[in-house]
């Protein structure tokens, strides 16, 4: 079986990396954002959201949300706009860190329209355009863009990822040097094949993960296909995807690493994540390790409601990434 390389000749040569000018940002009404827009190295037009801070510069905190088309704000039918975790996040940080979403290309910003985690009910531009490659160009090129902006500390950079967005931030964080802490919550370990095998074995036994691998294949003889799917997301969302591992993106990383796992994540198996931890281990890396007894997908641990789960743990990366921080440590 052979998949979509991970990393085009583009992002490779590093030119990606290289910061487009950002537009003048307008604020989000109701929130602390401003909406600003860069062109990434595809020559797309890439919007992104950063949050207002006071004071001296503050570093970036780069928030990579899961799978699906919802877009980072949304509009409900009342007019009033909702975020996504970058509003708990924002709550967090308070003035200490400046907040970064980037947009999915074909994602209709400020959509009214509740989405899931799939990509069932998505447009066709974001069917074409959601790959890990090209997701990645698009938060690097905001990134880059946000970095040369006034009020931000471009020497310290933190990525947090959230499931298959835990899959895009390990993927960054290997592109990306500057990038200095990456936070995978949630996130796919040797990979999310890796992750479909277990849970169709667990659920179905060899019957199950048997046809994870005929699909697989099929996926891999097809890879840019958008009108067959897999798993609520066409071929060519897998095709990417399942060509990548956590574990290898973050060996190559040079930023340091925090994983936080619930042990009854219905999504990602628990194995996979301490696969992952067992890993970096081995290749001596030494990450600090949040491991969430009782809690789900979501780390809402029982008794929680969302956000109150996840809201816990970007607390303790946010502490972490301030401990381990140049500035913190000169004052050790």
């Amino acid at each position: 079986m052979r998949l979509r390389p991970a990393v085009p000749l583009l992002l490779a040569a590093g030119l990606w990396l290289l910061p487009a000018p950002a537009s003048a940002g307008d604020l989000v009404a109701g929130t602390r954002f401003r909406q600003f827009e860069t062109t990434d190295a595809l020559g797309r037009a890439i919007v992104f959201y950063l949050s207002e801070a006071s004071g001296p510069a503050r570093p970036l905190v780069l928030f990579v949300p899961g799978s699906g088309c919802a877009p980072s704000f949304r509009r409900t039918p009342e007019g009033r706009v909702t975020a996504g975790y970058q509003g708990p996040l924002l709550a967090v940080v308070a003035d200490r860190l400046r907040v970064l979403v980037v947009e999915k290309p074909g994602a209709v910003a400020f959509d009214p329209t509740p989405r899931g985690g799939t990509a069932v009910g998505c447009g066709p531009e974001f069917l074409r355009e959601h790959t890990l490659e090209r997701w990645t160009a698009a938060l690097a090129a905001a990134l880059a863009a946000a970095r040369a902006m006034p009020g931000v500390d471009s020497t310290q950079t933190l990525v947090i990822g959230h499931s298959e967005g835990a899959v895009a931030a390990a993927h960054l964080s290997r592109l990306d040097p500057a990038i200095t802490g990456i936070a995978l919550l949630a996130g796919s370990g040797p990979s999310q094949l890796f992750d479909l095998l277990l849970e169709a074995r667990r659920r179905r036994g060899e019957a199950g993960a048997a046809e994870v691998l005929a699909e697989a294949n099929k996926i891999s003889g097809d890879p840019d296909a958008v009108d067959r799917w897999a798993w609520g997301h066409p071929y060519r969302r897998w095709s990417s995807f399942l060509a990548v591992s956590s574990l290898e993106e973050l060996q190559a990383s040079r930023a340091g690493i925090y994983l936080a796992y619930g042990t009854e994540d219905t999504a990602v198996p628990l194995e996979s994540s301490e696969v992952l931890h067992a890993g970096l281990l081995a290749a001596g890396r030494n990450p600090t390790v949040e491991r969430r007894y009782g809690s789900n997908h979501s780390l809402d641990l029982p008794g929680q409601r969302p956000p109150e789960g996840m809201s816990e743990v970007f607390r303790h990366v946010v502490q972490w990434f301030g401990d381990r921080s140049p500035a913190a440590l000169a004052h050790e």
